[in-house]
């Protein structure tokens, strides 16, 4: 399994790179997103679930999803993680992720646990002006969550930004790649599969 992990700031083109990434390799890839793997609470009523920091490290479950990457390295199905937005609560859901050889995972805190990050056999930051980003994540929150302005204000304000600037942009570190503003032309996808293209032609002849 060659894994993929693509991180950066909230609106900053991750899961655009990664549908670029998941139509150029077809089915020889599956996509996994970080967001499902948010911790259910369903014991606190709506109201403190919904002001619960989702853009801290800790409100993933980086274990469940550690054990599920193994799963699919081992060449074994995993379970399919969903989570609902609107209630913040994961939802039940029985299919499962079938093993490919390529696996693109994406999210705003794939690298903060050491062992998803020494498994990734790439990693990539996506970087892109902030402004652009705060207003792809308005869009984002309104058309697909059922956010409004002044909720998605003031998550931005009191942990969006703050997660930002204390953990994302540490990531950047460890990357292996940082793709700029080029992921909106396709280029840097374009680069990037190649790349990849590369690496498993090697481990092929290998």
């Amino acid at each position: 399994m060659y894994l993929i992990g693509i991180t950066g700031a909230s609106g900053s083109g991750k899961t655009t790179l990664a549908y670029r990434l998941l139509e150029h390799f077809g089915d020889r890839a599956t996509l996994i997103s970080l967001d499902s793997y948010y911790k259910d609470f369903p014991d606190l009523p709506f109201e403190k679930r919904a002001a619960l920091n989702f853009d801290a490290p800790d409100i993933h479950d980086h274990a469940l999803l550690e054990s599920d990457l193994r799963l699919l390295a081992e060449g074994k199905p995993a379970p399919r993680r969903v989570y609902d937005f609107v209630t913040h609560r994961r939802k039940e859901d029985d299919g499962m992720i079938e093993p490919r050889p390529i696996v693109i995972l994406e999210g705003i805190h794939v690298f903060a646990r050491p062992e998803v990050r020494e498994m990734c056999d790439l990693r990539v930051f996506t970087e892109l002006d902030p402004d652009i980003s705060v207003l792809r994540r308005v869009k984002r929150d309104m058309e697909e969550r059922g956010r409004d302005l002044d909720g998605i204000t003031l998550q931005y304000l009191r942990t969006v930004k703050p997660m930002y600037e204390r953990y994302i942009r540490n990531y950047k570190e460890w990357a292996d790649i940082v793709v700029p503003t080029l992921v909106h032309s396709g280029v840097g996808a374009e680069m990037i599969a190649l790349y990849v293209e590369q690496q498993l032609a090697k481990e092929k002849e290998g």
